[in-house]
């Protein structure tokens, strides 16, 4: 590709070319008689078109730099104002806070849903108010003066370089815990005692 600048231009063709050009160039072609290469203009726009394509997809590489980081789900009840009161569900963390049912971003909308189907909280009724109802009592807060019931629990939030919300993930719940022991664990559990007791009287 040839290029032909705009001081290259006052040299060569005697004529200044227009402001927005910044050069022209040509691909192929040569400068014999009849063989005329035919010259393009590249202008400010398209300087500006490329070089807005290129600071994207640096932001589109930062943003992958994900990390993970320890967030809390918030349920709380505002018994404020008329106009806000109800139940709110929340991603909390040191790096931010990102409503769930409330002016929810788009890449957000689906995380409610994938919360209330890991915490089933016991309830085949999907009824929203119901489910905060029991996530509060399931893990309580003590309430304050315009927020109560309240209720967190513990998550990892995958976040962006740019602190942006990505995903959550939840750590073993309540739910997932064993509310008895098997009658393996209690074996174990009596074998370790006694070789305890064997050491002492030892």
């Amino acid at each position: 590709m040839t290029i032909m600048t705009r001081s290259a231009a006052r040299f060569f063709w005697k004529e200044e070319l227009p402001k927005n050009v910044l050069y022209m160039y040509c691909e192929g072609g040569t400068f014999w008689k009849g063989c005329a290469p035919k010259w393009k203009e590249y202008t400010r726009e398209e300087h500006n078109l490329k070089k807005k394509a290129k600071q994207d997809s640096n932001l589109r590489q930062k943003r992958c730099c994900l990390r993970k980081v320890p967030a809390y789900i918030y349920v709380f009840r505002n018994n404020d104002t008329f106009f806000f009161e109800g139940f709110f569900v929340m991603i909390v963390s040191r790096w931010g806070r990102w409503y769930l049912n409330w002016r929810v971003e788009r890449e957000h909308k689906y995380m409610l849903q994938k919360i209330q189907q890991h915490f089933t909280c016991g309830l085949f009724n999907k009824d929203f108010n119901f489910w905060c109802k029991e996530f509060c009592r399931r893990f309580p807060l003590p309430p304050t003066e315009q927020q109560y019931p309240r209720g967190k629990h513990l998550v990892m939030a995958t976040l962006n370089s740019y602190n942006s919300l990505i995903d959550i993930e939840f750590e073993r719940s309540l739910e997932s815990e064993p509310k008895h022991k098997t009658k393996n664990q209690g074996n174990r559990t009596k074998c370790a005692e006694l070789s305890r007791i064997d050491k002492i009287r030892g």
